[in-house]
């Protein structure tokens, strides 16, 4: 369904089970949405939006040559929208231990934009586990068709993992319960899979810089969305986003997602800092969560010098274009 990198094996029923999936996906998220979410049609992944924010990005001064291509050969600082979210395919409190995200839409890009995608934006999507459970595009797609209760889909997982990969998933999942309470801005986000820095696979993270930060938050079914609030009224708050490239496919692959890339043979490099605008009033940062509510983020929004890359960006590209299609989603603000 796509065309590959040098770097990219795709299986030979790819494109087969990607048209089964968007099937499957479809008449899942309808049922989700009749038994969850009140009959209303909702995001695919990462349903309740836990906070929105108004934010600038500016390149660092001493990136990397390597590094200034597409949005790290910016000459000056980008105004981007923020979005922040729990992975669960319905809004649940925020107490419940659950992947968070945090999906970065950068405006006034200049490059030459993906084919079929708006111009002038570039979407980064990262989460707040390192651990990589998922191995490829398939088993993402399995998973992300799990029925919405604990039990049953932790029965269905070894259906579609095996006990490798079941232990595998229950390690993740472990740590997301440990780490469920971590407030947003203490917390740094990484990207699931690789993108590319012009010719060469990368992975992307975003590492906290503000100080003074709670680095946990009291359970309440909007707390993370509170203590962020608080954040925001007191000041901007930082992270730095970095970059990690590609050395060879057995330390670093593109396609198996399990092996984390080793950051002693390829340490994270500074690309640039993203600051989230302060706000006014909680009135303020309700519109903001508004305004983020009706974007589309995909990994796939942005510059052919960032392609996405690897199975599971490849069947990402079209289930977040089906989910936005279905809401009426727009991948540039209004």
């Amino acid at each position: 369904m796509d065309d590959l990198s040098p770097n990219e094996t795709a299986p030979p029923n790819e494109e087969e089970f990607t048209r089964w999936y968007l099937d499957r996906m479809d008449t899942f998220h309808a049922k989700v949405a009749a038994e969850k979410c009140g009959g209303e049609i909702r995001r695919a992944f990462h349903t309740k939006t836990i906070a929105g924010a108004r934010a600038t990005f500016t390149p660092a001064e001493n990136r990397p040559p390597e590094l200034r291509v597409g949005i790290g050969a910016a000459d000056g600082s980008l105004d981007a929208y923020i979005r922040f979210s729990s992975g669960q395919c319905f809004a649940r409190p925020d107490h419940v231990p659950d992947t968070r995200g945090i999906a970065v839409k950068l405006l006034g890009v200049a490059g030459d934009p993906l084919p079929g995608t708006p111009s002038g934006v570039q979407d980064l999507l990262a989460i707040s586990n390192d651990l990589h459970s998922i191995r490829d595009g398939q088993q993402f797609a399995n998973m992300s068709l799990l029925a919405p209760s604990f039990f049953a889909s932790s029965f269905q997982v070894w259906k579609y993992t095996g006990l490798s990969g079941g232990l595998r998933i229950g390690a993740g999942f472990l740590k997301i319960a440990r780490e469920g309470r971590k407030s947003l801005p203490s917390s740094a986000y990484f990207g699931m899979a690789p993108i590319s820095f012009g010719d060469v696979p990368a992975k992307i993270c975003f590492v906290p810089l503000s100080v003074g930060r709670t680095k946990h938050v009291r359970p309440g079914k909007d707390a993370l969305s509170k203590n962020l609030l608080r954040h925001l009224l007191a000041g901007p708050l930082e992270w730095e986003l970095r970059v990690q490239l590609f050395i060879d496919d057995a330390t670093t692959p593109v396609e198996d997602l399990t092996v984390c890339w080793d950051r002693a043979a390829s340490p994270f490099l500074p690309l640039g800092t993203l600051r989230l605008h302060q706000v006014a009033s909680a009135e303020d940062f309700a519109a903001n969560a508004q305004a983020v509510e009706g974007l589309a983020f995909s990994p796939w929004n942005g510059l052919a010098c960032h392609r996405p890359l690897g199975s599971v960006q490849r069947i990402r590209r079209w289930a977040y274009k089906q989910s936005a299609e279905r809401r009426g989603a727009s991948a540039c603000p209004i």
